[in-house]
């Protein structure tokens, strides 16, 4: 099989597999996954669509926090354009399953790429692509934490470049600071994992006097540093000092230093999540984000592949097989079993460059990476072991791997769905794209950003919702000031008491109400306004009383 007829296959595959898990979603209508972190990221992508071209990696905007706006910025860039881009021929859920596929294709073809380059047969390669979807962590992720927690093909094509393209040419080190750059751009979760792999091999070059290499290392890891820390730089412009504004609550000691823990105990992952296909159970299926259960398992098949790789490709398989065990213990989280973990490490230095980071379950991506190559060098070893029948056991090491993925692993998932709100006749509102809308219930009490953004989604003005949370905003937050104006829910069996005229001055236009939501309410609030201007979907949006039209000086920009 040639190398293009095998990433043309593996590109099927991986489709194939993702979209019999998105599939019972897509189905249904439904944007693939579920859960505050795919709403958020939902919108992320859709506010990227609106401000293409217009500071959309990092700039202001009034779309939320309205009028006094925020400076926000978007993860996995690469993602967001799909989105953009197909999103007004295919609608909002099948864009969101183009975006997905934009990163996982990619992804499970870079993993083959590399395991050929590294010297593996084409069924390694097969075996190494197959492995990510054996365990449940790459798809589990997408459904439950967005497209953006599994966004890393650029980290094996980056982990190419270093171990291959730099000892054949100098455009290896181009690659690397590339990969570098934008690992940071997609996912900042793994932005240190080129690097600190990057200072290992410079190390082992230099023992070995190897210098030819060890230059084009170098320099490569240069430039790749220069990239990453432009893209903190851009970042930090959009990123809230208050963030992350929930912590464990936890304190671990270093010596003499008390350090914080940071991710809460669902982001954690276990030994034995780990390696047992465990009943699955999503968010959105809970009451409390610590019942999710059974997205971390990593294939019984794989991890017996990979062990029989370091058994019989020991050379080979090695640095893969160690590289796998390291970013597990980081996903273990700061602590393991009384013991500071590489985690903590990890987030004390994040704390000093830049912010700490939540997530340390992220990493199992990169752990599902390097047991996928041992476990294609395992397929090899076998192969070898076995003679004339090597063809044989090498098919059915493959089928087995198939099996694990169809019924304990990534494929055996059925991803959830989110609603996104259909109602087109918000989109002919009168007035202009600069006029603010207020969503009731959603928006007159704390608490739900997830449904005032996605009926942003839906009527496409300004909001006062405060966008990504990790956003910066430019001033106070408006929300308590609405309140102010009675812009709340009242106590059951008062009618709303709203001062109109300084919601008019803020520069709000439109009320859209959420039929469904809270009948008593909207019922109250409706005989205040009077017929609606525009209604479906079970959404009828309301011009504001008459009152004060213009914006106040104090939030002119």
């Amino acid at each position: 099989m040639t190398t293009r007829a095998l990433m043309l296959f593996v590109l099927l595959l991986s489709a194939g597999i993702s979209l019999l898990v998105m599939g019972p979603a897509l189905l249904a209508g439904k944007a693939p996954g579920g859960g505050p972190d795919v709403v958020s990221t939902l919108w992320g992508m859709w506010w990227f669509q609106q401000a293409l071209f217009e500071g959309g990696l990092s700039g202001e905007t009034t779309l939320v926090n309205f009028p006094i706006g925020a400076t926000g910025s978007v993860l996995s860039p690469t993602s967001a354009l799909f989105f953009a881009l197909s999103e007004p021929l295919v609608g909002v859920p099948w864009a969101s399953a183009l975006a997905s596929l934009a990163q996982i294709c990619p992804l499970a073809m870079s993993v083959a790429w590399l395991t050929l380059r590294l010297g593996g047969s084409p069924a390694a390669a097969l075996a190494s692509a197959l492995a990510l979807f054996a365990g449940r962590p790459l798809l589990f992720d997408l459904g439950e934490g967005s497209v953006v927690a599994i966004a890393a093909f650029y980290v094996p094509l980056g982990l190419a470049a270093m171990f291959v393209r730099m000892r054949e040419r100098l455009s290896g080190a181009f690659w690397l600071a590339w990969c570098m750059g934008f690992t940071a751009i997609e996912n900042p979760y793994l932005a240190p994992v080129l690097p600190a792999v990057g200072a290992l091999r410079a190390l082992l070059l230099l023992r070995r006097g190897e210098h030819v290499e060890l230059r084009r290392l170098i320099f490569g890891l240069a430039g790749g540093t220069l990239l990453t820390v432009a893209v903190a730089v851009l970042f930090a412009k959009s990123a809230s000092p208050d963030y992350p504004g929930e912590i464990a609550g936890q304190y671990a000691h270093l010596g003499p230093f008390k350090v914080p823990l940071v991710e809460m105990p669902w982001a954690r992952t276990t030994f034995q999540e780990m390696v047992t296909p465990s009943y699955v159970r999503w968010t959105l299926d809970l009451d409390d984000a610590r019942q999710v259960n059974g997205g971390r398992y990593l294939g019984l098949s794989v991890l017996l592949l990979a062990l029989a790789g370091v058994l019989t490709r020991a050379r080979a398989s090695a640095f893969w097989g160690s590289l796998a065990v390291f970013c597990a213990l980081i996903a273990m989280g700061s602590v393991i079993h009384g013991v500071a973990g590489p985690f903590l490490f990890l987030n004390t230095l994040m704390d000093a460059v830049a912010r700490p980071l939540t997530q340390p379950r992220r990493f199992l991506i990169i752990t599902q990476i390097g047991l996928g190559i041992c476990a294609g060098f395992g397929v090899d070893g076998l192969r070898e072991l076995a003679g004339r029948h090597g063809r044989v056991l090498a098919g059915g090491l493959l089928g087995l791997i198939g099996l694990d993925v169809l019924l304990l692993g990534g494929g055996a998932l059925r991803m959830p769905g989110t609603d996104v709100p259909d109602a087109p006749c918000l989109r002919s509102l009168p007035g202009t794209a600069q006029d603010g809308v207020l969503v009731w219930p959603w928006e007159a009490f704390d608490g739900d950003a997830g449904h005032s953004q996605l009926l942003q989604l839906a009527h496409e003005r300004p909001s006062p919702q405060r966008g990504i949370a990790s956003w910066a905003l430019n001033g106070d937050p408006v929300q308590p000031r609405l309140r102010g104006l009675g812009w709340r829910r009242p106590a059951p069996g008062q009618p709303p008491n709203v001062d109109w005229s300084g919601l008019g001055e803020l520069g709000y236009r439109w009320v859209l109400v959420d039929e469904q939501a809270d009948p008593d309410g909207a019922a109250a609030l409706v005989e205040l306004m009077g017929a609606p201007v525009q209604a479906c979907g079970g959404l009828a949006a309301y011009a504001l009383p008459e009152g004060a039209q213009a914006v106040h000086p104090a939030f002119r920009r």
